[in-house]
């Protein structure tokens, strides 16, 4: 495998790009054509080339990578890392306790928080219009 010189990168993301089929392989919505727009994304370890991406794809890409390694705990080796982002898959695809968090609200309960809260500040609004009125 040779290094690939910066000269080389926008001809890569072309060829990449065309075999990619003009999608991002993480999102899989269109490129575009701007190539300013468009990461050449690679593996961190090894250097090693694999794909273009949208800037935001990639950036998600590497903040999970790095969020893995750090706070799961694993370090920056991918053997480690990919193994535990499957697990995390199959967590967050297993059914429920069947029971709703402490701290959850129902949109049924936002809407009433918020409402309360418009009730009180217009209780506030009326006692100033009112005490402004006695002056």
């Amino acid at each position: 495998m040779r290094k690939l010189k910066r000269t080389e990168v926008l001809g890569l993301k072309k060829k990449l790009h065309q075999s990619q089929g003009g999608m991002c392989p993480l999102c899989l919505k269109p490129l575009g054509e701007d190539f300013s727009k468009i990461a050449l994304d690679h593996n961190h370890s090894t250097g090693e080339c694999r794909g273009v991406l949208h800037l935001g794809c990639n950036k998600v890409e590497g903040s999970v990578f790095n969020s893995v390694a750090t706070w799961g705990g694993v370090g920056k080796d991918y053997d480690v890392v990919l193994p535990y982002l499957g697990r995390l898959i199959e967590y967050l695809r297993a059914p429920g306790a069947g029971v709703i968090y402490h701290l959850h609200k129902t949109e049924e309960e936002k809407r009433g928080q918020r409402n309360r809260k418009a009730r009180e500040a217009r209780a506030k609004r009326k006692a100033r219009e009112v005490l402004n009125n006695r002056r």
